[in-house]
């Protein structure tokens, strides 16, 4: 018995059953898609969420930052006033340039202690003997097995 014999929509075998011809469409129709809402429903709270505490702060901010303001109380309106005093003052310029170049330092020296971290931990062993492998452990699994041996007190 084939798959051929088997009776469309039934699934039971007819013994001696001519298999149907299917008809092949040179365009196939296209199916309808329905909309399904379960996935924007399960990102709701979360795109909720992220725009209460980011999102609104942020616009809060800017507003803020259009007035005079004593502690938390808007005096006046003073439009870019604000912005035109900060970005010609010369004390703002010497701190984003002290800021910039701590950025820049602090992600080269990342950057480049990490590489060469990488490349420490990947040399060959001379002493294989001494590690089960041939290659170093990183630095992350040495420090993981020698922590318990560590004197922390956490109280």
């Amino acid at each position: 018995m084939t798959t051929g014999e088997l009776l469309p929509g039934r699934g039971v075998a007819q013994a001696g059953a001519v298999p149907a011809a299917r008809t092949v469409h040179a365009f196939p129709r296209a199916r309808r898609h329905r909309l399904d809402l379960l996935p924007y429903v399960m990102v709701a709270p979360a795109l909720l969420a992220t725009t209460a505490f980011s999102l609104l702060p942020t616009l809060y901010g800017v507003l803020v930052s259009l007035y005079r303001v004593e502690f938390v109380e808007l005096l006046t309106f003073v439009g870019a006033r604000n912005y035109v005093e900060v970005l010609t003052d010369s004390r703002f310029w010497n701190s984003a340039r002290v800021s910039f170049t701590f950025t820049a330092c602090s992600v080269a020296l990342t950057f480049v202690g990490g590489f060469g971290l990488a490349l420490l931990g990947n040399q060959r062993v001379r002493f294989r003997t001494a590690f089960p492998n041939d290659r170093v452990a990183a630095l992350g699994d040495v420090v993981r097995r020698h922590l318990p041996d560590l004197p922390l007190d956490f109280e």
